[in-house]
């Protein structure tokens, strides 16, 4: 329907002044009303494929292809298979499965070659079927099936650097911390007790951030915000215990030089409170910057027994306006979550900040990605900036904050900026629910206790260097 300036939006129960109504719950599914199919669909789309591709054992090169519909044959299907390092497809070819009746199966061998993977290195085997001549329903090369297997997992990082000759200085006062070389110039701001800009061959990079991030908006599963009083689901315990209302107060703020490896760390200790009382959650952060750039993060998050579960454990960065081309190598291309991740492939992926945004008709958590090894943001002409992680995870990128997401009632009332917010989530809750609480399996929820993650920050000049040799420089040095 048009709005009171002209632009169209969908609208539901309550928009028209009626009353009783159950809000947007008259317009929810897996499509927009338009069809449009919902990022929930690839995964309804995969659960539901009809073969069946299952490794003999881990390090074998034979698989069982299993026909799981139930008249008819994968005599219209081709199946292909490709080999990829990091991403990047080294080997490929096409299957022959012979004909495989309903419900049968068939043991094929894959022809690929063995391959050598350095440190940190990730190899990964997809196999597809395709539609082959086409149909009434699909067009001819239609993806009808697909599944990926790990061929190495990576190996452990070892923690240590080159030397670098151009040496970090660090001054100080009240108020700054300030560390920096010739390329690179890292400001902290003592009250906050966090970085308040990274410059970078001149370059200026970041905004605000990393910081402790517990609250994301929530997601018509976690409990409707529409409704009076938050009477049902996860969200009621969120509102309760304030945790949109939350604020960083700094307990301790630490800086030292380590002549060992040249880099200087900078400790922090936060509480996280809210407006009426103390939280009981704190997140200890190490900053261990290095000269050529690079800043290794190490976190300790603490929540207290008291709380509830949470909706996610990580950090949240804003970045300066103009940081739109985005990569990165995990799931993809679409949105996927821990338990709505099967339908998305494992790749390196191509985007922008802007296209990530889900126009979900309520606006709620969105635009996430899982299982990511590393994330790159850049600004054309400018420099980018490399989140990575010897331990896989999630993200997001949006041109709003959490809370612009939570307060508003239609995606027409986001305030966009030009900036952009980066969340680097260690744990996020599941997007999924049940009727009740103990149908929520625990492996997708936040509970109480003491999370311990770490990721590294490298700013970068595109036109000098790819991300991905700056990953395998950080995660293997």
């Amino acid at each position: 329907m048009a709005h009171d300036d002209q632009a169209s939006r969908w609208s539901y129960g309550g928009d028209f002044g009626d009353s009783p109504h159950a809000a947007n719950g008259c317009i929810a599914g897996l499509v927009w009303p338009d069809r449009t199919p919902h990022p929930a669909l690839q995964e309804l789309k995969h659960i539901g494929q009809p073969v069946a591709i299952e490794q003999r054992g881990k390090r074998d090169k034979t698989f069982k292809i299993r026909n799981k519909r139930c008249f008819t044959s994968l005599d219209d299907l081709t199946f292909r298979w490709r080999v990829a390092i990091d991403g990047d497809v080294i080997q490929r070819g096409e299957l022959d499965v012979g004909s495989i009746a309903a419900g049968e199966s068939e043991i094929v061998s894959i022809p690929y070659e063995s391959i050598t993977l350095g440190p940190g290195r990730e190899g990964l085997l997809t196999i597809t079927a395709s539609e082959h001549a086409g149909s009434r329903l699909l067009d001819a090369g239609a993806l009808v099936a697909w599944e990926q297997f790990e061929l190495s997992g990576r190996k452990q990082p070892r923690n240590t650097r080159k030397p670098t000759t151009t040496r970090l200085r660090m001054k100080q006062d009240d108020r700054r911390i300030w560390i920096y070389n010739d390329r690179l110039r890292v400001t902290f701001r003592k009250m906050l007790g966090v970085i308040s800009s990274i410059f970078w061959d001149e370059h200026d990079i970041l905004k605000l951030g990393p910081q402790l991030s517990i609250w994301r908006a929530p997601t018509d599963n976690d409990g409707p915000k529409l409704s009076n009083g938050h009477e049902r689901g996860v969200l009621q315990h969120w509102i309760n215990a304030q945790l949109h209302n939350i604020e960083l107060q700094v307990q301790d703020i630490s800086v030292a030089e380590d002549p060992d490896h040249g880099s200087i760390v900078v400790g922090i200790m936060h509480e996280a409170k809210n407006r009426a009382e103390r939280q009981g959650v704190s997140h200890f952060h190490q900053y261990r910057i290095h000269p050529d750039g690079a800043v290794v993060v190490e976190n300790t998050v603490t929540v207290g027994d008291d709380n509830p579960e949470l909706p996610r454990i990580g950090v949240i960065t804003q970045l300066n306006g103009g940081f739109e081309k985005l990569q990165w190598f995990g799931r993809g291309p679409g949105e996927n979550y821990p338990d709505r991740r099967r339908g998305s492939p494992i790749g390196h992926y191509e985007s922008t900040v802007t296209d990530q945004f889900v126009p979900y008709i309520v606006p709620q958590e969105n635009g996430a990605h899982s299982d990511v090894r590393w994330c790159a943001i850049e600004k054309r002409g400018g420099a980018g900036l490399l989140f990575c992680a010897s331990e896989k995870f999630s993200f997001s990128a949006l041109h709003c904050p959490p809370d612009a997401l939570f307060q508003a009632a239609h995606s027409d009332e986001i305030a966009f900026t030009e900036e952009t917010f980066f969340s680097l989530d260690h744990r996020i809750r599941g997007v999924g629910a049940g009727p009740r609480k103990h149908e929520f399996l625990d492996e997708y929820r936040v509970l109480p206790g003491v999370y311990r993650f770490s990721y590294t920050m490298h700013p970068y000049q595109p036109a000098q260097i790819e991300p991905v040799e700056l990953v395998l420089r950080d995660l293997n040095e």
